[in-house]
């Protein structure tokens, strides 16, 4: 991580800081990553037979789709973009002024 911010000083520093916070995103989803890493190489080195095997198919496949919503709910949750909406936008909102 060092080397990533003596690249990183050439940049523009509201840059530098957008991506000091992906750094930190980066570090915090990687936690859980390595924890689930190391769980899933745990369950593949103990199948013996295709019952266990189908269960870490099953797991598998549910983390997956567990972290596809987290995604998919927090792409939602931000969508559409902002100033990209009409509706949503200050502009969109007619002012009724009181002087005539």
């Amino acid at each position: 991580m060092v080397l990533v911010h003596s690249v990183a000083v050439k940049m523009d520093p509201k840059e530098y800081s957008t991506f000091g916070a992906l750094l930190r995103l980066l570090i915090v989803l990687g936690i859980p990553a390595a924890a689930l890493q190391t769980i899933f190489a745990r369950q593949a080195a103990a199948v013996t037979n295709d019952i266990q095997q189908r269960q870490l198919i099953a797991t598998a496949r549910a983390i997956l789709l567990g972290t596809f919503l987290v995604w998919w709910f927090s792409q939602s949750a931000s969508w559409p973009p902002p100033g990209r909406c009409r509706i949503c936008s200050k502009s969109a909102i007619p002012s009724h002024s009181t002087s005539h």
